[in-house]
């Protein structure tokens, strides 16, 4: 979440020396505006860096029940405002991880 050419690099290099040919940089949960910052980062960062194949937002929206290291009070609702906010990134954005909305069950 440095968001800097720098971090970036030692993430990429680091996976490198494991056999990774091409990742996703993944943001955690956060501060939307946060976020946002740290995906504009990444794709002009992208030209210098031969593995990564864009962003995977990884938080805000994901389960408060199964956040295990995630800050809870950044979790969210998708809203779409939100979620749009994001969408907006274009294609840096690759995968957003989104949590499945529990539905009331009857027996």
């Amino acid at each position: 979440m440095e968001g800097t050419q720098e971090a970036f690099r030692a993430i990429c290099e680091y996976h490198a020396t494991g056999g990774t040919t091409s990742l996703l940089l993944t943001t955690v949960t956060a501060p939307v505006d946060e976020i946002v910052r740290v995906v504009r980062q990444i794709g002009p960062a992208r030209a210098g860096l031969r593995s990564s194949r864009g962003a995977h937002v990884e938080g805000p929206f994901i389960s408060p029940q199964k956040r295990g290291a995630q800050r809870a009070e950044f979790i969210l609702e998708p809203k779409p405002e939100i979620v749009g906010q994001l969408l907006d990134l274009g294609p840096v954005v690759q995968r957003l991880t989104l949590r499945r909305k529990s539905r009331a069950r009857s027996i």
